[in-house]
């Protein structure tokens, strides 16, 4: 068998190989974090909004967002009443990961304004 395909270069994510293969993970929970990880960074959401645009009832997404928690691909931070800031780790990253690098990247561009001001 031979596959022909074309890769669009736009609207499309990129999901590693071990997320994909991993047994353990279920296909609502997968299919959770491709919807997450398809936003773009900075998208503000809601359970309101994941529950209509993937047409699940709020105990679905609830689970959902458990189980990618306990994986740790999943790391929310509340910064205040009723905003969190999520992290998503990926199949060699973890979401714990991602969220010190971001912190670092975060640190290091505050000093650069502070110094350039």
């Amino acid at each position: 068998m031979f596959i022909h395909r074309i890769i669009p270069p736009r609207n499309h994510t990129r999901i590693d190989n071990k997320l994909i293969y991993d047994s353990e993970l279920s296909d609502g929970a997968f299919r959770l974090y491709v919807f997450l990880f398809g936003l773009h960074s900075s998208t503000n959401y809601t359970d309101g909004y994941l529950m209509k645009a993937m047409g699940l009832s709020r105990r679905s997404v609830a689970n959902r967002r458990r189980e990618l928690k306990d994986k740790n691909l999943l790391l929310t931070e509340q910064i205040a009443p009723r905003i969190y800031h999520a992290y998503l780790g990926t199949g060699t990253l973890t979401a714990s990961d991602v969220k010190k690098i971001m912190h670092k990247q975060d640190k290091v561009l505050t000093e650069d304004k502070n110094e350039n001001g």
